[in-house]
């Protein structure tokens, strides 16, 4: 809009004396604001129904007992909560933020839980506070780890840090998905230098805006020797 109320402004004070300068102006305005609404119509899509469709074939991706106790990283308003705990019978999901506002609108324990109960998996859901480079858990308390745009706020050191935690707290032969935006293949080698085994990587997701990758792996059952 800024960017069509521009050109509309300059076109109107030049056409009396400059006509041809004044067109210029009005079709770059319409230029730059239909590529500033392209953009904004292509998060909100992603937002409310790309993304939501790469968490539902991470989700069916894992083979679930039903019986696990999954963590969530950077869990936001639960989409990944959710769609983990439809799948659990006697499971329990730790979803764990640090409730900034300014990482998600509306991040706040109380959307998660609203969004949890919606879904009648409330009972199943539990609010944690807490920074996914020092995870406030003991070792191997984890059968899954899941994550959704979380891990893409970090920079590398923190990725790495994250990752070193993960491990730690993630069960043998516990599984990992994750959603990040573009940057699978970096997260993917710190995976493999952690141990990790099955470690996939999928293409760029275009679904998303900005286009995604998701990565799955697993804890192995029995540490590799050297």
């Amino acid at each position: 809009m800024i960017g069509l109320s521009s050109g509309l402004i300059v076109n109107r004070v030049l056409s009396p004396t400059n006509p041809r300068i004044a067109d210029t102006a009005l079709g770059a305005g319409l230029g730059i604001g239909g590529l500033i609404l392209l953009v904004v119509a292509a998060l909100i899509w992603s937002s409310r129904i790309g993304k939501m469709r790469q968490i539902s074939k991470l989700t069916k991706a894992i083979p679930w007992g039903g019986t696990e106790t999954v963590l969530d990283l950077g869990c936001g308003r639960g989409a990944f909560s959710v769609a983990a705990a439809t799948r659990l019978s006697t499971g329990a999901i730790i979803s764990l933020d640090l409730w900034r506002k300014r990482d998600v609108t509306g991040n706040d324990p109380r959307s998660l839980m609203a969004n949890a109960d919606g879904a009648h998996v409330g009972d199943k859901v539990t609010p944690v506070k807490g920074d996914i480079r020092v995870l406030p858990f003991s070792n191997e308390s984890f059968d899954a780890i899941i994550s959704a745009m979380a891990l893409e706020r970090l920079g590398r050191k923190e990725v790495d840090e994250a990752v070193g935690e993960i491990n730690r707290v993630l069960k043998k032969g516990g599984r990992l998905a994750v959603l990040d935006t573009g940057r699978g293949h970096e997260f993917s080698d710190m995976l493999k230098n952690a141990g990790m085994r099955d470690v996939n990587v999928s293409l760029l997701r275009l679904g998303l805006f900005p286009p995604a990758q998701t990565v799955m792996a697993r804890k192995p059952f029995v540490k590799a020797t050297s």
